[in-house]
Parts: structure tokens; sequence; C-alpha cells
């Protein structure tokens, strides 16, 4: 009787843990492939330029992390950046003993000079960059 329950938990298990599993790999974002005219169109600001600063905050409800990149503009493509900077805001980093991971997210490392495709400076969003990864060249 007790091998019965044994194998029975076992097997419970089993069949958890391949849901488990199933779940995460089907987690991952599907982003749609645009093209450079695209990423240009849908994208309030085009910089040239090197990320200077990084931070994470946990925002003023303190329930989410956010990472922010500021980038020192060498060239501005389309758009305005008063002031030589502009700051970009995406969900999710570390704060403390917090970690909150977006699946496929990348976010640019302190030092990275690229140009940037940024669909909305002002407006809170996931990813800042227009079509994700797409947005970083």
């Amino acid at each position: 009787m007790e091998f019965r329950k044994s194998r029975s938990y076992c097997q419970k298990g089993a069949l958890a843990l391949a849901c488990l599993l199933i779940a995460h790999g089907a987690s991952a974002a599907t982003i749609q492939e645009v093209s450079v005219a695209e990423l240009l169109g849908g994208s309030e600001l085009v910089v040239h330029g090197e990320i200077i600063d990084r931070w994470t905050d946990t925002g003023t409800d303190e329930t989410q992390i956010y990472t922010y990149l500021r980038i020192q503009v060498f060239d501005v493509i389309k758009g305005d950046v008063p002031g030589g900077t502009v700051d970009i805001r995406f969900l999710g980093g570390r704060s403390g003993r917090y970690v909150l991971d977006i699946s496929d997210q990348y976010v640019p490392p302190l030092g990275d000079e690229a140009v940037y495709f940024i669909e909305n400076p002002s407006r809170n969003q996931v990813n800042p960059l227009t079509g994700w990864r797409q947005g970083h060249f």
C-alpha cells in the first residue's frame, strides 16, 4: 500500500515538473521583425549615443522594479534632445535581494555606444526601444 502511494506521488510530481518545464519554455516573448523604415517611423526619438549611467528604482508604488539608463547623445537622427542626454526606463531589474526578470528583454550595459530607436521617451513602457532589441544598433 505504501509503495503505491509513493509511486502515485512520484507520478504526480513528474507530471507537475513536466508542466512547469513546458510552461517555462512557452514564456518567451515573440517580437515581430520590422524594417529600419518601420523602426524609424515608430520612433519618436532616434539617437546615436552612449549609456553613461544606469540605476534601478522601485517607483512610487514600490511594487515593480525599473532599470533606468541615461544616454549621452552624440547625434540626434530624429526628434529633439534638450540638454544632450535622455533617460529611458525599462521594466525589470534588481533592487536589493529582489529581481524582476522580463523574458527576452535586452537592456544595454553601461558604456554601450549605439543607435537607439526610442518609441516614446516620456511614456512608461515595458521596453522603450522600438521593436525591443531591434531598436538597438
